[in-house]
């Protein structure tokens, strides 16, 4: 899990779903129905595995996306709980050394096993037992703190309950778009 190889995973276009503030794709190498569904600092992620598949997830962070790199990161667990940062490093934040963002997230369940590494790049696999047939991760960042990750994942995740999550999304897109009026 320490390099990208093996952990991508192909997907078709043709298994993905997507709504207002939601995203369903079938990843069929690894097995597994992936479904976020997107508040304003953070998600829920719900992942279902097919039967036999070994239920894991990789907290990768030294990953970022495009020309810009990640220089540090931290993750720990305890138990069901997970908490960090990564520093990002790309063309404006290189002037001032980058920039942090931290997280907290809550699993259920709680994974069985925790591997982690840190030594050329940062990160953390948790597993849960074959025969686990779902796993939900809430998450929340702040570009803050610690504390403010912590209070975003409160404020917008209080629970797993996805049908909240999503009607939430809802609501709130139809509050942006009901402002919008069209004339013909």
């Amino acid at each position: 899990y320490v390099d990208d190889e093996g952990r991508q995973s192909t997907f078709s276009h043709d298994d993905e779903a997507a709504g207002p503030g939601w995203y369903e794709v079938r990843l069929p190498d690894d097995g597994v129905d992936v479904q976020i569904i997107a508040t304003t600092r953070g998600a829920l992620h719900t992942y279902t595995f097919d039967e036999g598949t070994a239920p894991t997830l990789v907290f990768d962070m030294s990953h970022a996306l495009g020309e810009d790199h990640a220089v540090d990161g931290f993750v720990s667990v305890e138990g069901a709980h997970l908490a960090g940062y990564t520093r990002v490093v790309g063309s404006y934040s290189e002037r001032f050394g980058g920039v942090r963002t931290w997280f907290a997230a809550d699993v259920d369940p709680a994974p069985i096993e925790v591997e982690s590494w840190s030594e050329d790049r940062v990160g953390t696999a948790l597993r849960w037992t074959d025969g686990t047939t779902s796993v939900q991760l809430r998450v929340a960042v702040s570009s803050v703190d610690a504390a403010g990750a912590e209070a975003n994942l409160a404020a917008e995740h209080p629970d797993f309950d996805a049908l909240a999550r999503r009607a939430e999304a809802d609501a709130a897109w139809m509050t942006l778009l009901s402002a919008a009026r069209v004339r013909g």
